[in-house]
């Protein structure tokens, strides 16, 4: 009677792959450009009472696209409830926005390859805020 072997397992070997180096998709995510998402919600800006005068400050705000620089270059604009996906290089860079009539902070971050940060702007009684999450 032939002994033969029983069929490999689909198993066979997956510890080994697994113990071993980096795989091809985590190589290829390592070599994506870094992406970061500015995002401008919708913003609610109704009168109420006593801080009337800072939400109608707030509501002549929210009639501009907001301009958005990175490295002190423009790369877009976002208009209300909108979004704005780039990719950028790796490293270190500085984020800001603004209208014609105020700025955000200036906002350093540093970014390395296969990274994805998102930022979101909205506006405040101290003009315009932006955030990372």
């Amino acid at each position: 009677m032939d002994n033969d072997a029983a069929p490999a397992s689909p198993y066979a070997g997956l510890a080994q792959k697994i113990r071993g180096g980096p795989s091809a998709v985590a190589e290829e995510y390592a070599n994506r450009l870094p992406v970061i998402h500015i995002v401008r919600p919708l913003e609610d800006w109704r009168l109420r009472g006593r801080w009337a005068l800072i939400d109608l400050f707030r509501m002549v705000l929210l009639r501009y696209d907001f301009d958005v620089l990175l490295d002190d270059q423009q790369v877009g604009r976002l208009a209300r409830s909108s979004e704005l996906r780039l990719e950028i290089s790796a490293g270190r860079h500085v984020l800001q926005v603004k209208t014609p009539l105020v700025k955000s902070r200036r906002l350093a971050f540093e970014i390395a390859n296969g990274q994805r940060f998102r930022f979101t702007c909205q506006t405040s009684i101290a003009g315009l805020v932006l955030q990372k999450h």
